[in-house]
């Protein structure tokens, strides 16, 4: 399995590679804009990793989208459109892109707020720029760079791995689980805008009470009706149950 992780520049890039670069049956490309970056990176995991040269390799953005199997996206909201843009010519019909996206940006007082795409979400603002011939699916996005850079640590919070594409979905769940003790939610890509509300619930939460205090899941099957539908009433029961943080 060959995994890109672009930009490299990213904090949560790096956790992502640490606890990648453990798995023999992993090979890690780091992609940067900055070549010269991501071969720092990539030096700093294997010494941290002990992870083989030929395991953990750093590639210019061009050249990491086009060898890999799996194209993991982690920047900025702001930063998604162009990056996407910028790659999208070296994926094919066989690149699975997973998009960790929040669309959230902060104001002057750095007060996070949540910017919902005209797609829908992130993934599917993903998917309609990549067209029909990139296979894209929506993950990871409770998971920060802190808790993912303590490689030692358990991430004991929720996910939801969503795409339109089994096939797709299967191997970036497979990814998932060599992350550590996930519980792992499947569901489709529109459920994407789902899992972006209540991270970003999350995001607020956190930085009103300043840690996470629980962990809600959150049934998939039988979901019906808008998003907002299933999300409101659901942050409404967390409320009445005295819960002041939400991971999913």
């Amino acid at each position: 399995m060959k995994v890109a992780i672009i930009d490299a520049k990213d904090k949560r890039a790096i956790g992502f590679a640490l606890r990648w670069a453990k798995h023999n049956d992993v090979n890690l490309i780091i992609g940067s804009k900055d070549e010269k970056f991501a071969i720092e990176i990539a030096e700093e995991i294997r010494n941290i990793t002990g992870a083989p040269e030929d395991r953990v390799t750093a590639m210019k953005l061009d050249t990491a989208a086009k060898n890999a199997n799996i194209v993991v996206l982690t920047v900025p909201f702001q930063e998604q459109i162009p990056m996407l843009e910028e790659i999208k010519e070296y994926l094919n019909e066989n690149t699975i892109l997973v998009d960790t996206t929040l669309p959230i940006e902060l104001t002057d007082d750095g007060e996070p707020v949540f910017m919902q795409t005209e797609a829908g979400s992130c993934a599917q603002q993903a998917s309609q720029i990549l067209g029909n011939h990139v296979r894209v699916v929506s993950a990871f996005k409770p998971l920060g760079a802190e808790c993912l850079s303590e490689i030692d640590e358990e991430l004991t919070c929720d996910v939801i791995v969503c795409s339109d594409d089994a096939d797709a979905r299967k191997a970036v769940v497979n990814l998932a689980e060599k992350l550590t003790s996930l519980k792992i939610t499947e569901g489709p890509l529109s459920f994407d805008i789902l899992s972006e509300k209540f991270v970003a619930t999350l995001i607020n939460w956190n930085k009103k009470w300043g840690q996470l205090c629980n962990v809600i899941r959150v049934p998939m099957e039988g979901v019906e009706g808008s998003m907002c539908s299933c999300v409101n009433p659901f942050l409404k029961v967390c409320m009445n149950r005295g819960i002041k943080c939400l991971s999913i």
